[in-house]
């Protein structure tokens, strides 16, 4: 796998040609110079981080950018070639920034746990609680794109090793290390879509909140856990109304758009792509769809009704199964004809107008989710904890499935929901009587 920034290509024709003009980063600078340019540069990538993170790739423009800095328009071309540069450097720094933040967790005689909770009070650290949202990785052009999914990851291997140590020394429960890494990864990704110091929380007390829900979990340490309910697939799979044809092609494509999208993001996703995947042409998707953006933003809303659907609970549900049972619905569901569920960042990429029509629903299943909490709270279930940081942090659980799930992997969307589903409730720390869940470590 690539491991280095591209360069420009070397020659391959003896024939005479113009001399290509040379990119900012292809010139020599003098020491004093090149300080300043380097400095400059990392400005320039903190303020593009932040404008992808709130508008995502393709509604971010290198004007923009430089008008946050109170630049010239063009000014950011004397500094990187273009805006896949750009984008490429800010998950570049991203990457080094997590790397840097897992070794320093990584210390002698520290035990697999305390090394993943140093690591998670770290991200929130001053200064560094504006990392790039990685969903953007697919619309990198290669070699950038190989490059950050290596870095990705190094990382990833590196967060599964502390993982790993602590199950050998006792410190970590026995979930799947695997499954349980993505979780983490997920978790901790999706920070950088909902943290804000304007939410009231400094970064030290987010960190603190996310890390006691992570290692203790939400269920009560000292009530004896509760067993998962067996898996009951009939129970599963929700009654489809019948659709006519052409009703049943515009679901395909929805179904089909909204897959991709979630794989390679929004600027990476194109109409011929889904159309190749759906079978039809792309003249056939724009009757349906005025463009790619009314493609997103309808295929966000059948997942909002696919959502709902799955979160219709039996009444008199232990809080605890209610936990798995929507959980399995969701994960369940997303790998059918139902699905599929979406990512979040997603909605970076749609207009205002849409954007804020989407946001005020998932405002309501914000405020479901917190009910549920609440009700493991009064019921005496669950520990007091932040209400709020609970739900985001049982929210990233779901927010990166959609991206990495592969349903040829080594495991079902039901031994990942359960899997999170025990992470959720029961945290990393074990426990003196264990939770049934999973298959276990691999």
């Amino acid at each position: 796998m690539t491991t280095t920034a591209p360069t420009a290509p070397a020659k391959t024709s003896p024939q005479p040609r113009k001399t290509a003009k040379k990119g900012a980063s292809d010139r020599v600078y003098s020491a004093a110079v090149q300080q300043k340019r380097e400095a400059m540069l990392d400005q320039i990538v903190m303020a593009a981080t932040r404008r992808l993170n709130r508008v995502g790739l393709s509604n971010t423009t290198m004007e923009d950018t430089a008008r946050d800095l109170n630049l010239l328009p063009g000014a950011l071309y004397h500094y990187v070639k273009d805006k896949q540069e750009l984008a490429f450097l800010c998950l570049r720094r991203g990457c080094e920034l997590r790397r840097q933040q897992l070794e320093s967790a990584d210390e002698r005689g520290l035990d697999g746990l305390e090394k993943v909770r140093r690591y998670l009070r770290s991200v929130l650290k001053t200064g560094q609680s504006r990392m790039p949202v990685f969903h953007e990785v697919n619309s990198l052009a290669e070699p950038y794109r190989s490059t950050i999914r290596g870095l990705i990851q190094a990382n990833n291997h590196l967060l599964r090793r502390f993982l790993a140590e602590g199950q050998q020394d006792g410190s970590v429960a026995s979930l799947d290390v695997r499954l349980t890494t993505l979780a983490i990864v997920s978790i901790v990704d999706w920070i950088s879509f909902w943290y804000s110091k304007d939410l009231g929380y400094r970064p030290e007390q987010a960190a603190a909140a996310i890390d006691d829900i992570v290692t203790h979990g939400l269920y009560r340490r000292d009530l004896p856990p509760i067993e998962f309910p067996p898996v009951v697939p009939e129970g599963l799979d929700t009654e489809r109304p019948p659709k006519t044809a052409q009703e049943a092609k515009r679901d395909a494509i929805l179904r089909a758009a909204l897959h991709a999208f979630n794989r390679h993001g929004f600027g990476a996703t194109s109409i011929d792509m889904v159309a190749a995947e759906v079978g039809v042409t792309r003249q056939t998707i724009y009757r349906h769809f005025r463009d790619k953006e009314e493609l997103l933003f309808q295929a966000l809303q059948r997942a909002q009704s696919f959502n709902d659907a799955r979160a219709q609970i039996p009444a008199g549900c232990h809080i605890v199964d209610e936990e798995v049972m929507l959980r399995r619905a969701l994960f369940h569901g997303h790998a059918t004809e139902a699905g599929p569920m979406r990512t979040y960042a997603l909605l970076t990429s749609l207009t205002p107008a849409h954007r804020n029509e989407l946001m005020s629903n998932l405002e309501g299943v914000m405020s479901l989710d917190l009910g549920r909490i609440q009700v493991g709270l009064d019921q005496g279930f669950f520990r007091r904890v932040d209400l709020y940081i609970a739900e985001r942090v049982r929210s990233g659980l779901f927010s990166w499935f959609p991206i990495w799930f592969d349903p040829e992997g080594p495991n079902t969307p039901i031994e990942i929901a359960d899997n999170h589903t025990a992470l959720f409730l029961y945290g990393l720390k074990p426990r003196l009587q264990p939770a049934r869940f999973g298959r276990g470590a691999e």
